[in-house]
């Protein structure tokens, strides 16, 4: 970077600090490059009317370039902006007005008035846009006044008032184009940002609502948001539960003890992803799982099967779990559910019906280290699967109810494997 362009970079953001704002330090940095511009406009017009003879208007330009440059600096010593404001844009408007009235008026200085025009320009970025209009009634002030002391003022007698005509019509010009243009490019690059940053917390409110919801649901609640509700004939619930974990929390600081579960749970959200399940929620130390929605699938019991299978695997395999002797008692039973989502704030998929209370009692009835299934699903797994019998267990709420014990699965020969069809 060169020096002239630290100069600038420096000068712009006098008073920028790290801790502002976008739209604060926006405001900040178009104050400063008013100041910054204003000066060095100041100070070229102060010369080209000095080589014209026109000594009190390069007397104005040569104040108002100075007290830009006081106004800066003022800036910079007190870490403010707001009186450096207000004070800048007023004197644009005075030294407008003072430039139409020493060149003659409007038949003299051309369009030299307009300059003014800057000032609620200036304002609408440098204040809030609540703020600004005030500085254009100011304008509008200062253009009535002008046409109303018009005939009061004429052209300077001892100096060409053609190319003063001319050349304060062209600056005027070219000062507008330059303002409507850097206008426009701030107002496309702010709606490019604007855009890219909407996309951007789209796509992070899309992730998170599929990281709540299945992709499917999510879908459809945004594109009609309300209850949603579906009966699905046959799915496979699991329920998994880490055995002793209710007294290890008495014994772990809360940081170990998170540790501990999201070590275990993220492994099993990895797990369940790659059988294609549908993890449905984690209840305290307990992680639930359904096969067969909101997409049906014919292999429902297999995948969930496959997946307890896995998941106490891991378990075994864990050294967080060996170090803390946790074990897994994982339940599973096969029957009709109702799923959707109900309410409108910190909603979730959720499932309802005796199929979900029965794979719960599955598991709460079950043994450490072992995988419990009803009869309803061990009829759809005996023949992939090594199962054994139990026998019966109480369950609350349902009476006695034969249940299994899922130890793997089988090995076929070629000849012994069974038809998929």
């Amino acid at each position: 970077m060169s020096s002239l362009s630290r100069l600038v970079h420096a000068l712009l953001n006098v008073n920028v600090t790290s801790s502002d704002g976008q739209s604060r330090r926006l405001r900040k940095v178009s104050v400063n490059a008013t100041l910054v511009l204003g000066a060095a406009c100041a100070a070229i017009w102060a010369i080209a009317f000095a080589g014209l003879g026109a000594w009190w208007l390069a007397c104005v330009d040569l104040g108002m370039a100075l007290l830009y440059a006081i106004l800066l600096a003022g800036i910079h010593r007190f870490k403010r902006i707001e009186p450096f404001r207000s004070l800048a844009l007023g004197m644009l408007l005075v030294a407008s007005l003072a430039h139409h009235m020493i060149l003659g008026g409007f038949a003299g200085s051309g369009s030299s008035i307009l300059f003014a025009f800057l000032t609620p320009a200036s304002a609408l970025i440098t204040y809030r846009a609540k703020d600004a209009w005030p500085w254009f009634v100011a304008f509008l002030g200062v253009l009535v006044l002008a046409a109303l002391t018009d005939k009061r003022f004429a052209p300077l007698g001892h100096i060409d008032s053609q190319v003063v005509l001319s050349w304060t019509t062209a600056a005027a010009i070219a000062s507008f184009t330059v303002m409507l243009f850097g206008f426009f490019r701030y107002f496309l690059i702010q709606r490019e940002e604007i855009l890219e940053a909407l996309r951007v917390e789209q796509d992070k409110s899309e992730r998170l609502l599929l990281n709540i919801l299945p992709e499917e649901i999510a879908g459809r609640l945004k594109q009609q948001p309300g209850i949603i509700a579906d009966g699905f004939p046959e799915v496979t619930v699991l329920f998994a539960d880490l055995v002793g974990f209710t007294k290890l929390s008495e014994e772990l600081s809360a940081q170990e003890l998170v540790h501990l579960l999201d070590s275990i749970f993220t492994s099993f959200d990895h797990l369940t992803e790659r059988h294609g399940l549908e993890k449905i929620k984690t209840i305290g130390d307990a992680y639930m799982v359904a096969g067969g929605l909101p997409q049906p699938r014919p292999d429902h019991a297999e995948a969930i099967a496959r997946l307890a299978l896995d998941m106490r695997d891991a378990i075994t395999r864990s050294p967080l779990a060996q170090r803390h002797d946790l074990a897994m008692r994982i339940g599973i039973h096969t029957g009709p559910v109702v799923a959707g989502i109900i309410g409108d704030t910190k909603f979730s998929y959720d499932m309802w019906g005796d199929t979900v209370n029965t794979a719960s009692r599955m598991e709460s009835h079950g043994l450490p280290g072992e995988i419990q299934v009803s009869e309803d699903t061990y009829g759809r797994l005996s023949v992939a699967f090594e199962l054994e019998g139990r026998g019966s267990v109480a369950v609350k709420g349902k009476g006695e109810m034969p249940v299994y014990l899922l130890q793997g699965m089988r090995s076929f020969t070629a000849s012994e494997a069974p038809s998929l069809a």
